[in-house]
């Protein structure tokens, strides 16, 4: 295994839970990461990098590869906008120091093995994971989606008719199947 693992998040709550499930070191930010890095392999940068954020930008690939030793990778889980997040890195430094970046989606997994294993590994006691029904994060319906954008949740689910005017294309769709009672809305759909 690893000897140094480094989590880095701004958010502290998500810091202090990658400690608890493994990280040996958390940062707030990718400098200080990177420093921190270079500090324990006598200058070099971490073996490799893994960006998991959920909206890319291109300075999160950049900050990830300026991170890494020689012949070390980047590997790319995050999906941003397709017409903005592009992936900048010096060529000069791609090549001369053969750095690799590689894209993974679901980790290369395959759900109909990895899911009922990790199923397994939940029930046994070895993967943890935490759910918060019903607002126990605080705030309203609304909130959620902010929660998701901001941090504080990784995954969110509510209707979009719970935030009245703030996804508006949505709310169009949602008005032709507005029933008022069990029996209309069942002949709907």
């Amino acid at each position: 295994g690893a000897l140094h693992v480094i989590a880095v998040d701004p958010v502290q709550f998500k810091r202090e839970v990658a400690e608890q499930v493994g990280a040996t070191h958390s940062f707030s930010n990718m400098a200080d990461a990177t420093a921190f890095a270079q500090s324990v392999t006598n200058g070099q940068g971490a073996d490799a990098a893994i960006v998991t954020t959920g909206v890319l930008k291109t300075e999160h690939v950049s900050e990830a590869f300026a991170s890494i030793r020689k012949a070390g990778t980047v590997v790319v889980t995050g999906i941003g906008n397709a017409e903005t997040a592009k992936v900048e890195v010096p060529a000069f430094e791609l090549t001369l120091f053969q750095k690799r970046i590689q894209g993974a989606l679901f980790g290369a997994s395959s759900p109909s093995r990895d899911i009922p294993w990790m199923v397994e590994m939940y029930r046994g006691g070895r993967l943890k994971l935490e759910f918060y029904p019903s607002m126990q994060l605080g705030g309203k319906a609304p909130d959620l989606f902010d929660q998701a954008k901001d941090g504080v949740a990784d995954i969110v689910w509510t209707v979009l008719g719970y935030t009245p005017g703030r996804f508006p294309k949505s709310e169009v769709f949602e008005l032709p199947f507005m029933m008022n009672n069990a029996e209309a809305t069942s002949r709907a759909y």
